[in-house]
């Protein structure tokens, strides 16, 4: 390549000098010469040689510089990166990453999964004294390349459809693993899979086909069960000397224990006939408390009498009557599920407790949940003198003690907006603010008093009086208000409106007295 020089002349004197021929330069490769000060270049002369057309060409730029070109020529290809040279540097970038990964943990062990992540298997000893002639071969084979130029592959005929991708292969473990690494490996979950075995797939069978395949069925179980029934009534006679010693029997185990008291209930009637005895299911939805001790106090006192209606007047009345005028003869009492929902509470299992420990009664009962004995605490546990015995019977509760529609409804969600009982009312209050509490209170107090004065015939609050009571204790300033309050009741079936023979409004909570007592108690005392 020419490299052209600019004369300079002065304004004054012209320069005469002939330029020197510059070097001969490659001719494919243009340059471009720019002068030093940019003030000259009004005097500056350019100089260009056209005796060879392969002579680059020059011509005036802006700011002084002056621009040679050529005719463009190939420029040879430098090769491409063979596969020995890739292979090498995959190596050494797994080196620096085997070596990064030991300087930081200071073990082995990572760096050996990490290089066999990387090559997706463990390499070999022989490869790894290849590394060094592989590399060389890799530098010589590139430097044979840039001499001569590389032959293009061919390329390949893409597929049709979209490409497969390929499962990238799980590392393989080490082998030295600690027994709780290795019982985690062993144990970790796999692919999940979906189930051909659809509902849809499935015949659904007719009314009349289901109750004719039950009636045709029968229990392979059935000489077992029988076999486990006669065992409980042969224990029979050890359980009438356990309570003639003053102590009470807990029935526990698998299954329905009904069959077994009742099978107990007539074997006392035949053995002491004309003894009382009075059976309980408490199983039965809304039992409670006050149930118990009616059916007690009817076994005690002649259907004339007129008891109390407040449970903790008829407790002081049965316990005076048990220890002043006892009858003649214990009174058998045989429990079925003493564990259920409306008797857990420690208030309940206290009054009954304090009965069981009278000598004049005698309790039978079975606990279904296996951890019924948490009911009670010291104090109880030793009214009680419970004497546990094992009555499994592995027999279903045949729609008797749970109801399957109620069950099945409350799991899909469909037993409807009320609250069930006592319990449900505490929950859906404790969530609502002080003046909801104190208006459900209000309603509560004025339907147990109406029931007092003798009123059975109107149930529950009138409007207007529910209304004048909330404003007098200040619950709610305007009729606005308190129609605000009693939606929420009206909501989850807690109160409910009705019309009297007038078609004046009344507010009726539909819970019995017993109920309605008890939230009454817990209110005051809340």
């Amino acid at each position: 390549m020419k490299r052209k020089h600019t004369a300079l002349s002065s304004p004054r004197t012209p320069s005469k000098r002939t330029p020197r021929a510059p070097p001969p330069k490659d001719p494919t490769s243009p340059s471009v010469t720019s002068t030093t000060s940019a003030d000259e270049t009004s005097e500056a002369d350019v100089n260009v040689d056209v005796d060879s057309p392969s002579k680059p060409r020059s011509a005036r730029g802006g700011a002084g510089r002056t621009v040679e070109f050529a005719t463009p020529t190939k420029t040879p290809s430098r090769g491409l990166v063979v596969t020995g040279a890739e292979r090498s540097a995959r190596r050494r970038s797994a080196a620096r990453l085997i070596e990064r990964e030991e300087n930081e943990s200071g073990s082995g062990s990572e760096g050996e999964e990490l290089a066999r992540e990387i090559w997706g298997e463990g390499g070999s000893e022989e490869e790894e004294g290849e590394e060094e002639e592989e590399r060389e071969e890799g530098d010589d084979v590139v430097e044979k390349d840039n001499e001569a130029p590389a032959v293009p592959p061919t390329p390949s005929k893409r597929p049709r459809g979209r490409p497969r991708k390929t499962r990238a292969r799980t590392p393989t473990p080490p082998r030295d693993l600690p027994p709780h690494e290795l019982y985690f490996l062993q144990t970790r979950p796999g692919a999940s899979a979906t189930s051909n075995n659809t509902l849809p797939s499935t015949s659904l069978l007719t009314a009349d086909e289901t109750f004719a395949l039950s009636e045709a069925y029968t229990d392979p179980h059935e000489k077992q069960i029988a076999f486990l029934h006669d065992l409980h009534e042969a224990a029979f006679p050890q359980w009438d000397w356990e309570l003639r010693n003053g102590f009470n029997i807990a029935l526990f185990g698998y299954g329905s224990m009904r069959a077994v008291l009742e099978g107990y209930a007539a074997h006392v009637w035949e053995g002491e006939g004309g003894a009382k005895i009075v059976v309980v299911n408490a199983y039965v939805p809304g039992t409670a408390l006050r149930d118990v001790l009616a059916a007690l106090a009817g076994a005690l006192f002649p259907r004339s009498a007129k008891l109390p209606l407040h449970p903790n007047a008829l407790h002081t009345l049965l316990l005076d009557t048990l220890t002043e005028s006892p009858p003649a003869r214990p009174v058998y009492l045989l429990i079925n599920s003493l564990d259920a929902p409306g008797l857990r509470r420690g208030s309940a299992q206290a009054v009954l407790a304090s009965l069981a420990a009278s000598p004049h009664v005698r309790v039978v009962a079975s606990l279904d949940h296996p951890s019924a004995a948490l009911l009670w605490d010291a104090r109880v546990r030793a009214l009680w003198r419970f004497v546990a015995h094992d009555a499994t019977t592995f027999v279903g509760y045949e729609g008797v003690e749970v109801d399957a529609r109620t069950e099945v409804a409350a799991l899909l969600g469909r037993g409807g907006r009320g609250v069930a009982g006592r319990d449900g009312v505490g929950f859906v209050l404790k969530s609502l603010p002080g003046n909801a509490r104190s208006l459900f209170r209000i309603l509560v107090a004025e339907q147990v008093a109406g029931l007092d004065d003798g009123g059975e015939g109107e149930e529950g609050v009138e409007y207007r009086v529910a209304y004048h009571r909330a404003r007098e204790e200040l619950v709610c300033s305007t009729e606005h208000q308190f129609r605000t309050l009693l939606k929420e009741f009206y909501d989850h079936v807690m109160v409910e409106s009705r019309r009297d023979a007038g078609g004046a409004e009344r507010l009726v909570v539909p819970f019995r007295r017993e109920e309605l007592e008890g939230l009454l108690e817990d209110l005051v005392e809340g």
